[in-house]
């Protein structure tokens, strides 16, 4: 069937479930132009040319400023290079590997916490604070400062997400980061003037050609980790044992094999992407998909749509951790088969990261829990437009 009109991705059928409306894209839609939007695009081979090719800027991202100031997002050309040559440093290697003892402790603590609740959620009560136990380990913070920082990460995350410019979103999320770049600027202080071996002190320290991170580019980086690294990854984990769940004998695959966890993690990224929609802005005039598109277009680039192109991968709709297109070798870097860490120069410079979370977190919950299976009566619902997942995992971990 062909349809008429193009699908509307702020309708409530959307919301409800967005994928019928990704392959009807594909197949009908491969690009169109909503008014309220921009230019909408979903198929893979049109969405890694938008990432990658140089007529594509990420100006359009100069909307979130306020949250995470002139991040690396929206950073181009030389000022982009020097700024990720700074800070990608932290992000692997040596300091990517003293982060492993981090993400065990952080793990261990809420495994404990988890299976003392009496409804155990494991977005609620484990994915949703890893990582910023995470984050707060790697930044060498206190402890007692684990609630104040979750405060400042949900608010973050729903200002990214406040499509509908809810003024009471919008004003948390610009409160938390006045919050934040006070509490850290603090911090920097402490650290330019006796630097550690935290991920603080390797930006206020790092020197390429003689070029340093000022207070504000750090402190930017900081926001842009908090509310951009933390959520992507909560809800990577959250999609992974939802899929796990609904997929008992992978689970059990991934129980005889600790291993695959990030076969598992690169799969859910595909199929569940965490950021279903990246933004560029056309700096020339092109032709996508037979279609011209004028200088200065906003460009939606669905990486919810293109991860399910059927051209690019086989039974695309359906979860399979051993499908042969996941390498796990390349799935975290710049030649992912996947687009969920974006491509080309913008690539994610903390998929490292997540990927260290994954592989030390999903087995950890496994060990702990031999058995693990929904709450009688819990359907998973997936949640949000911007970025997508399950806000809720209700389980057991009852006897077989």
């Amino acid at each position: 069937m062909v349809h008429v009109t193009p699908p509307d991705l702020l309708s409530p059928e959307f919301a409800r479930d967005p994928y019928p409306i990704y392959r009807t894209m594909r197949n009908d839609f491969p690009i169109h132009n909503d008014p309220r939007l921009g230019w909408i695009i979903s198929r893979a081979a049109d969405v890694r040319q938008a990432l990658t090719h140089e007529d594509y800027s990420t100006a359009s991202y100069d909307g979130v400023r306020d949250l995470v100031g002139r991040s690396i997002l929206e950073m181009e050309g030389a000022e982009h290079g020097r700024h990720r040559r700074l800070v990608s440093p932290s992000f692997r290697g040596k300091p990517l590997t003293s982060y492993g003892e981090v993400i065990t402790g952080a793990s261990d603590e809420l495994l404990e916490d988890l299976a003392a609740q009496p409804d155990p959620d494991l977005v609620r009560d484990y994915c949703a604070l890893l990582p910023i136990r995470v984050i707060m380990g790697i930044m060498d913070l206190p402890r007692q400062d684990y609630a104040m920082f979750q405060v400042w990460y949900r608010a973050a995350a729903d200002y990214v997400g406040n499509y509908t410019q809810d003024p009471d979103v919008t004003e948390a999320g610009l409160r938390a980061k006045r919050e934040l770049d006070k509490y850290l600027q603090e911090v920097i202080d402490v650290r330019r003037a006796a630097p550690g071996a935290d991920l603080i002190s390797s930006m206020c320290t790092a020197t390429i050609n003689d070029a340093t991170l000022t207070d504000r580019e750090i402190l930017d980086f900081c926001s842009l980790l908090l509310a951009a690294g933390g959520e992507t990854t909560e809800r990577g984990l959250a999609s992974t044992f939802r899929n796990l769940l609904d997929h008992p004998e992978q689970m059990k695959d991934v129980r005889a094999d600790p291993g695959l966890s990030l076969r598992a993690f690169a799969e859910s990224l595909r199929l569940n992407p965490p950021t279903h929609i990246l933004l560029r802005r056309l700096i020339a005039g092109r032709e996508i998909s037979g279609v011209s598109v004028p200088e200065g277009a906003t460009i939606f680039c669905l990486i919810g749509a293109a991860n399910r192109d059927e051209e690019e991968f086989v039974d695309s709709e359906n979860f399979n951790l051993h499908r042969a297109e996941i390498d796990v070798n390349t799935a975290f870097g710049a030649g992912s088969s996947h687009l969920s860490f974006g491509a080309g120069r913008h690539f994610c410079v903390g998929a490292l990261l997540a990927r260290a979370e994954a592989a030390i977190g999903i087995p950890a919950v496994l060990r702990r829990f031999p058995v693990i299976r929904y709450r009688d009566g819990f359907v998973p619902v997936e949640e949000g437009m911007l970025t997508r997942a399950p806000r809720s995992l209700r389980v057991t971990f009852g006897a077989q």
